[in-house]
């Protein structure tokens, strides 16, 4: 575990593979770490969004995070996708990442929800995500842009 940990800190060839690689882990420590490190090294792609059916909750979490903080707006359908996942329980977590990364598009994606009936089941899980991000600080400007 502390060697995966070491290695979001090394420069070289391979270590993002490496990482990746790591990510599909049968220990769902190494598979935390791995998603951890590769968030470390600015890398939040389509692996690390699979990560976000991981079995293990750390793991969809940190996931999660890392999409927020390195796909800004790109992040949002999936990020919304999983504030709904297991009854709603990621709401106010996937609330406070969209807030500080994406507020405005992540607002429209939960208020298209608010207004559309057939999701009518899932509008408390709307409105406490909303709730959350609009309690966050302004996003900085470097995340605006992205």
């Amino acid at each position: 575990l502390l060697a995966v940990r070491a290695l979001g800190w090394l420069d070289g060839d391979g270590i993002n593979e490496t990482l990746g690689g790591l990510l599909s882990d049968n220990d769902l420590h190494i598979r935390l770490e791995a998603v951890r490190d590769l968030d470390l090294r600015g890398v939040a792609d389509n692996r690390i969004l699979a990560r976000l059916k991981d079995e293990y909750s750390g793991v969809r979490l940190a996931a999660a995070s890392a999409l927020a903080r390195h796909r800004g707006a790109e992040a949002v359908d999936p990020l919304v996708e999983f504030a709904f996942t297991d009854d709603g329980t990621y709401r106010r977590e996937v609330g406070r990442l969209l807030g500080a990364s994406a507020r405005e598009p992540a607002a429209l994606s939960f208020l298209r929800i608010l207004g559309d009936e057939r999701h009518k089941r899932n509008w408390l899980v709307a409105i406490d995500a909303l709730a959350e991000m609009f309690q966050q600080p302004d996003p900085p400007e470097e995340l605006k842009v992205a």
